[in-house]
């Protein structure tokens, strides 16, 4: 049963109201032209499918792809997680491990500690059992350390001022002891505080500062040897000149006089040594130079044989080689020839009887000390036999 679709009713227009004029009907005598009836045009539906079907296609393709990488980043992820699931695995037992290596190591150190505790306690014990003596034991052995370091300082370095100082500090830790035993200690120590006492003090710092002195004159000495013992250089001409009233016999007797001046006729009984270049009297003035150095070195070294050779030689180079009239020269060689009766290594005497004295006191303490402590340890181990 099909439904009728109603026709469209056109409105009704009236022939009046339109501009156009009317049709005539055609006439009956002619055939009359049969209308072409033409179908829907289908094309574009095809056309749509066709361009549906292509994306389709390529939206499946797309899709596929999309899922492909995503199946192979799904695996690589869960290769991933099982690496990193053995790495853990790994870590962990590894972890465990050192943990029970690290308990073990616990367990040592904490069987050490006991240890230490239990000999710490012995040793309080011992200290609180001979702590009457123990103060007397360490002064005795500062004593000791005092005694010898004034040895070294006055042996080794010659320092006599400065054993003196240890000594007397060593003499005031003993008085410290007042134990009757360190008498014979206390006797020899003050014997040679007084031997150090009684040796002559060296003003090194003034001799030192005295060839400084000396050294600075140095290029204030006149080297002008040819000079030397001249008549002219000692000798002015304060006469007046010739007076008229004189006779031509003593004018002459005068001038010959004069001649004599500057003529002198020696017979020398030593060999003559030839005046020196300019060039020669630099290096001169600086050997000397370099042996007054070499005094001052052996000023600070306490070696009493370079000193003086070394101002032997400056006294005799002075001597040799400058002008001896000069006022300058004549201080320097007095300066020189009085450095060189100083004594700046005076002789020390021996101060090794008080520090053997005091090791053997020492040796006899700690005799004692060690037999008192047999004594203590002997004892806790019967009284632990007694209670089991």
């Amino acid at each position: 049963m099909t439904e009728e679709t109603p026709k469209p009713t056109l409105p009704a227009t009236n022939p009046a109201d339109t501009d156009t004029p009317p049709v005539s009907p055609p006439s009956s005598s002619g055939p009359t032209p049969q209308a072409k009836v033409t179908g829907p045009r289908i094309w574009p539906l095809w056309l749509g499918i066709l361009i549906l079907l292509v994306a389709l296609v390529l939206a499946s393709g797309w899709f596929w792809t999309q899922l492909q990488s995503w199946q192979t980043k799904v695996d690589l992820a869960i290769e991933q997680s099982q690496s990193g699931t053995s790495l853990v695995n790994q870590t962990s037992q590894r972890y465990e491990t050192k943990l029970t290596q690290l308990d073990s190591a616990l367990e040592r150190q904490n069987s050490q500690l006991t240890e230490i505790r239990n000999q710490l306690d012995q040793t309080a014990r011992r200290i609180l059992t001979v702590g009457e003596t123990g103060r007397t034991d360490w002064l005795l052995a500062e004593a000791e350390y005092l005694l010898r370091l004034g040895n070294q300082r006055l042996h080794m370095e010659r320092d006599y001022q400065g054993s003196l100082a240890i000594l007397q500090a060593a003499d005031q830790v003993l008085a410290e002891t007042k134990e009757a035993a360190v008498f014979p200690v206390r006797k020899a120590l003050a014997n040679e505080i007084v031997q150090l006492e009684a040796v002559a003090d060296v003003d090194r710092q003034g001799i030192y500062l005295k060839l400084e002195a000396l050294i600075e004159q140095i290029e204030s000495l006149d080297q002008r040897l040819f000079f030397q013992e001249a008549p002219l250089l000692s000798q002015t001409n304060t006469e007046e000149e010739n007076a008229p009233d004189k006779t031509w016999f003593e004018r002459t007797k005068e001038s010959i006089k004069q001649l004599e001046k500057y003529f002198v006729i020696r017979f020398p009984e030593e060999e003559i040594k030839p005046l020196m270049a300019p060039d020669q009297i630099y290096y001169l003035r600086q050997n000397l130079r370099l042996m007054l150095e070499q005094a001052e070195l052996a000023l600070l070294d306490k070696n009493q044989q370079v000193f003086e050779q070394s101002l032997g030689k400056a006294e005799t180079w002075i001597e040799n080689y400058f002008i001896t009239n000069s006022p300058v020269t004549k201080a320097v060689l007095k300066n020189v020839q009085e450095l060189k009766t100083h004594n700046i290594d005076p002789d020390l005497p021996d101060i090794t009887e008080s520090l053997h004295l005091l090791k053997n006191l020492l040796e006899s303490v700690y005799k004692r000390g060690a037999n008192d402590a047999q004594s203590l340890m002997r004892q806790p181990a019967t009284n632990d036999g007694e209670a089991s």
